[in-house]
């Protein structure tokens, strides 16, 4: 199959395509979780707001750079598109300002710490995930396993960091909405 479909299709145009499709799924399942971006997580997005994000969509030309590097952008574009579209219909249900008061409801009765921990491992886990794949195609770098491993990794140590950073402007905004927040048992 493969064969046929590179025989086909020129494979810089249709990663080219994969990744342009993969930046909108990101972009279209961002809007329909948080059209404002107040539950937007990269701090950059959610500062700059849509006309960074769409500009995002111009990395649909990095094929023509590097096919590989293309694979590793196009991974962390569709596992973020995934994570948001599985509680699209939550928040699209009661609304991105009534999800995020839930949210600083959550945050004003749990501890910031906990919840850096478990996204840590979380995040951690993915990024293991990526290393595993990607130490055991070290025998070929330039194989697609070897650029979705990096992806993979990569898409862990985002989630990790931009987790990180919401859940600290959640706990935060929990206390400036007056709500304490526990910081031990």
């Amino acid at each position: 199959m493969q064969q046929f479909v590179l025989a086909h299709i020129d494979l810089t145009n249709l990663l080219c395509g994969v990744l342009l499709l993969s930046r909108i799924a990101d972009l279209g399942s961002t809007y329909l979780v948080s059209p404002q971006l107040r539950l937007e997580a990269n701090p950059i997005a959610h500062r700059l707001g849509w006309p960074f994000a769409f500009a995002t969509l111009l990395v649909a030309a990095v094929p023509y750079f590097s096919t590989g590097l293309a694979i590793v952008v196009i991974v962390p574009s569709l596992l973020a598109a995934a994570q948001n579209l599985a509680t699209a219909w939550v928040v699209r249900a009661i609304g991105e300002e009534a999800y995020l008061r839930w949210l600083t409801g959550v945050a004003a009765a749990g501890r910031l710490s906990e919840a850096l921990l478990l996204g840590g491992i979380s995040a951690t886990l993915i990024f293991l995930a990526g290393g595993l794949l990607w130490f055991l195609s070290l025998n070929s770098p330039r194989d697609w396993a070897y650029c979705f491993a990096i992806g993979l990794m990569i898409y862990g140590l985002a989630i990790l960091v931009y987790r990180s950073l919401f859940l600290v402007r959640l706990f935060r905004r929990a206390v400036r909405k007056g709500e304490p927040i526990a910081v031990s048992d």
